[in-house]
């Protein structure tokens, strides 16, 4: 038993001394520059200066440009100084930004993602829909929910630049806020969510799947194109409102041998041409 209580005041003795020498080497020039200033007014107080400070006052009378030469190097210390309090605190915002960021982090994933076809639906007023079932396993909102579709092809230069469409629960709640997209919290279980598929091209215009096969698949001197891939990414905002972005599918559509539209419905997702 007093072994035990030997070793543990050894244990925090050791401690002690490590926090003591850890103190020391980070801010061993504060120190040194307190210890003089303390000598300094206890040299006035108790000794009207005579001990300490009126012979460096003779001295430096005698020795100017020394004199000099060391009130330069006090100032560029106090500079080292005020550049050091500076970076510890630069390090420690960036730590409380990493703290406050890993606490207010929604862990979002894409449970199932299809594609519905409404061409021949009149009640619909668009071609083609996008269905995901989303989960939030983190613990802070994602707001803005959106579906960005890219395209690549080869050949020819893209008539279509990227488009986002901000998802829509498929069950809108009272609750539902208006904004540019979606809003997942993470006390949900996984929610529906719809997106109209479509593309944009270079000038604004926003098109179906099909419309833009047309132009892509179109003869066009010889660098006539016969299929082309459509890329979905779910983008979101975290509780920091920083932008974060998860690739969910690739679709190959092929120009049609035969009767039919080229549609995402109908394309190969994730598969080879």
């Amino acid at each position: 038993m007093s072994r035990s209580s030997n070793d543990c005041s050894g244990s925090e003795a050791g401690g002690f001394w490590r926090t003591i020498e850890g103190l020391v080497k980070g801010r061993w020039l504060e120190i040194l520059i307190i210890l003089l200033i303390g000598a300094v007014l206890v040299d006035n107080l108790l000794n009207s200066g005579n001990l300490f400070f009126n012979r460096l006052e003779s001295w430096s009378n005698t020795n100017e440009g020394f004199a000099s030469i060391l009130l330069s190097a006090l100032l560029l210390a106090a500079y080292v100084l005020q550049f050091r309090s500076n970076d510890r605190q630069r390090v420690l915002m960036e730590q409380q930004k990493d703290i406050m960021t890993a606490g207010y982090t929604p862990v979002i994933g894409v449970l199932n993602q299809e594609v519905k076809d409404y061409t021949d639906d009149d009640t619909k007023q668009v071609d083609e829909e996008l269905l995901l079932e989303i989960v939030n396993r983190g613990n802070s909102l994602a707001q803005d929910l959106a579906i960005r579709f890219e395209i690549e092809h080869e050949g020819r230069k893209s008539l279509f630049d990227s488009n986002s469409v901000p998802l829509i629960r498929v069950e809108q709640g009272t609750w539902w806020t208006s904004g540019s997209g979606g809003t997942l919290s993470h006390e949900e279980e996984k929610t529906r969510f719809t997106a109209e598929v479509s593309l944009n091209t270079k000038q604004g215009e926003d098109l179906s799947i099909t419309e833009a096969a047309e132009k892509l698949f179109q003869e066009e001197n010889d660098d006539k194109i016969d299929r082309f891939s459509v890329i979905t990414y779910l983008t979101y905002k975290d509780a920091m409102n920083n932008p974060q972005t998860i690739r969910t599918n690739k679709y190959n559509v092929i120009e049609p041998r035969g009767e039919g539209s080229p549609k995402l419905s109908n394309a190969n997702p994730d598969a080879e041409y």
